[in-house]
């Protein structure tokens, strides 16, 4: 059943990579057209794109600040998934000392920050090695979850079947689908990350409340059926009989704020 499941949800994945009719943006829905054009004010280069039924989902493919993203919405604005060209110095630390130290013979092209839903994301970097002057660069894939922790390497032979053979793709996405959930099971509660791999805006947050005689007891990446994958922190200070417990989304947005007394 699993399996099944795994299968239909890279099938339209697939689906989204492969089937899409550019469309005149005079046809995209008002309602649609007004909550991007809000919320992505920098955007250039817009093309809209159709996306098979039944979803009747759109992408929309556009460039902002000379960086590529890639954005899907349902019928009524909301977005579905994301890819997001980002900076290679801004991702988490992790990751750039991980390529550094295991791939320092190849150069980095390019990465991507991936969102699907409010669970799923992580980081997709194509890297280059070069072969000399006569033959093309071999080409690699690696990614990571957003918080740094290896997922899995592409190399160039299964990333040449990808071309011309979904299943290689649907393969990718099962082996990555397994790791989170290897990951989440292994970590019982959540997995613990330091103050560095918090998106900023919760830091502010807590900040904001917080003197600097409290301390971070605990922060670490959960995922449940009631708040999908987000950030837990506790802050406790010392002598005081109260734990504060603080709950983000994967963008640092307070979701949930709770006073626990002990």
């Amino acid at each position: 059943m699993k399996n099944l499941l795994l299968l239909f949800i890279a099938l339209q994945m697939v689906t989204f990579t492969y089937a899409q009719t550019l469309l005149d943006t005079k046809k995209v829905p008002e309602v649609i057209t007004k909550k991007f054009t809000k919320t992505y004010k920098n955007a250039q280069n817009v093309k809209w794109f159709s996306l098979p039924k039944p979803d009747k989902n759109l992408m929309v493919k556009f460039t902002e600040n000379e960086l590529e993203r890639e954005i899907v919405m349902d019928p009524t604005g909301k977005e579905v998934s994301s890819r997001k060209q980002v900076d290679f110095n801004a991702i988490n630390p992790k990751i750039i000392d991980d390529i550094h130290i295991n791939h320092k013979d190849k150069t980095v092209e390019k990465v991507t920050l991936i969102t699907k839903g409010t669970r799923e994301k992580y980081y997709n970097i194509l890297m280059m090695q070069s072969q000399g002057r006569k033959k093309e660069p071999l080409k690699y894939e690696i990614e990571y979850t957003f918080n740094g922790v290896f997922i899995t390497l592409y190399e160039p032979e299964d990333l040449e079947k990808a071309e011309s053979n979904e299943e290689v793709e649907l393969d990718k996405m099962e082996q990555r689908m397994e790791k989170e959930t290897e990951m989440i099971q292994e970590s019982g509660e959540g997995q613990k990350i330091s103050k560095s791999d918090l998106p900023s805006p919760a830091v502010n947050y807590i900040k904001d409340r917080h003197g600097i005689e409290y301390k971070y007891k605990e922060i670490s990446v959960v995922n449940d059926d009631e708040m999908g994958e987000h950030y837990k922190v506790i802050m406790k200070k010392q002598g005081e009989k109260k734990l504060f417990h603080y709950y983000f989304d994967t963008y640092g947005k307070i979701i949930k704020e709770t006073i626990e007394e002990i």
